[in-house]
């Protein structure tokens, strides 16, 4: 991105550029790139979909926790992108670049906290959360530990990935995604099943590539953000204090903690969840995952576009321009609405074609339907949600969707213990997730309708 190109970007951001045209351009490459970190989680299921539904559900199991691990990652990379935004709408250039380099620090500092609270608690949260059987626990902490010791690596991807988006750069991220996903898809293969030479690793299989491609992809980032020749006007810089800034510090938790906590406590609620789906078998338990696979085309749309509501809506506030940044939110939802509502109808009419692309287990075939059908009359409600959580990090204003979000995540748990207590099987999971999910999305569009977000200052 040349110097002119990016100033351009920026003026169409907070300039008359009609708002259609400006979430198009951000929105298209952060909705492309959230469908390859999907694709992701839909290579490793397909390929431990061979392996037999123990593999398929070890993994799923152990990706909860790594979900936990990314949602944790948030604490950072959260408030470093507001902050940056902010500040690049203000044009204090070289604040931004600080801020940038206190995110990355802060980032492999945390990670490092974070890997070690990982490998102590997660035998635990198998045993006694997720209470899964032995061979299924083995599978997932094979898999699991992997992920965990790959930690910095993955946060330093979160945090530069933020950094460029924030930028208004959402085209690079989508090209560093499909380099990373081609490395995947050549490691899984040859991990996982034991081609090219390669040791039949399995579930670990997957976790190897998984560290690798990611690391890969942040150690480029990081070298592009630190090279004028790839951002001519930007560059990561400490400006003079290589040590920690506290007070930035604080600032940056004080922004990403809400999401933080939001992101780590929706897994977390998932891994109980699994608690009550277990008695009825592993296909269900693997039903799950191949639900969130498909689910994920919604999910990553969605966060995709919610992404890009954070360069735009910050920029603008810093622009003083609250207004043009509340109509972008409302832009970016429409655009995805009649895509959506058509998907959710094939989840609802045709679930067994769509469950038998992700795996030819005929048992987890039919386990999956239910959920599919149930959770697709939420999908809309879920792009409402995200679309507009992503507005409100683009504001910094963090707390309000932590405050919708969480307590609607949480009253999961005692719903389903509730339902099957009165006799219902496992479907009471699917319907809990279902309903909260319309609640979401339903108090999303409501909290953002009152506008108080316009007034946070960072």
């Amino acid at each position: 991105m040349s110097q002119s190109r990016s100033q351009r970007l920026s003026d169409e951001i907070i300039g008359d550029t009609p708002l259609v045209s400006v979430a198009f351009k951000l929105g298209w490459p952060a909705v492309a790139t959230m469908y390859l970190i999907g694709s992701f989680n839909f290579i490793d299921t397909k390929f431990a979909g061979y392996l037999g539904e123990t593999a398929l559900a070890g993994i799923s199991t152990g990706a909860f926790l790594y979900w936990d691990l990314i949602g944790l990652g948030n604490l950072v990379s959260i408030g470093t992108g507001a902050i940056l935004a902010r500040r690049m709408g203000e044009r204090h250039q070289a604040e931004a670049e600080r801020v940038a380099y206190q995110g990355v620090l802060a980032s492999l500092i945390f990670s490092a906290l974070v890997s070690a609270a990982f490998f102590l608690a997660a035998p635990w949260i198998f045993a006694h959360v997720m209470k899964t059987d032995p061979e299924v626990t083995r599978v997932g902490l094979s898999y699991l530990h992997i992920i965990v010791a790959g930690a910095p690596l993955i946060y330093l991807l979160i945090t530069t990935n933020q950094i460029m988006q924030s930028l208004g750069d959402t085209r690079r991220p989508m090209e560093l995604m499909i380099f990373a996903l081609a490395v995947t898809i050549g490691l899984d293969y040859a991990l996982m099943l034991g081609k090219w030479g390669a040791p039949a690793m399995g579930a670990p299989g997957a976790a190897v590539a998984t560290v690798v491609s990611r690391g890969l992809y942040a150690v480029l980032a990081l070298g592009m953000l630190a090279s004028r020749r790839f951002y001519p006007g930007f560059r990561l810089s400490p400006h003079g204090s290589w040590g920690i800034d506290w007070n930035l510090w604080k600032r940056i938790a004080a922004i990403g903690l809400p999401t933080c906590v939001e992101a780590t406590l929706f897994p977390a609620v998932y891994m109980v969840l699994v608690g009550y789906i277990v008695p009825f078998g592993n296909e269900h338990v693997a039903a799950m995952r191949v639900g969130h696979t498909i689910e994920g085309l919604t999910f990553f749309a969605a966060l995709g576009m919610g992404m890009a509501m954070r360069p735009i809506v910050g920029q603008n506030l810093g622009a003083g321009q609250p207004e043009r940044a509340e109509k972008a939110a409302w832009t970016g939802a429409a655009m995805l609405g009649i895509p959506v509502l058509a998907f959710s109808a094939t989840m609802f009419f045709a679930p067994e074609a769509i469950a038998s692309l992700i795996t030819d287990d005929p048992h987890v075939v039919r386990a999956s339907l239910s959920y599919l059908r149930i959770v697709s009359i939420a999908q809309i409600f879920m792009v409402f949600e995200l679309v507009f959580v992503g507005a409100f990090s683009g504001a910094g204003e963090t707390v309000t969707p932590m405050v919708i979000i969480v307590p609607l995540n949480l009253v999961r748990w005692p719903a389903v213990a509730l339902a099957q207590s009165m006799g219902m099987g496992v479907e009471a999971v699917w319907w809990a997730i279902s309903i909260t999910g319309i609640l979401k999305g339903t108090a999303a569009v409501a909290a953002f309708s009152l506008g108080r977000w316009k007034l946070k200052e960072i």
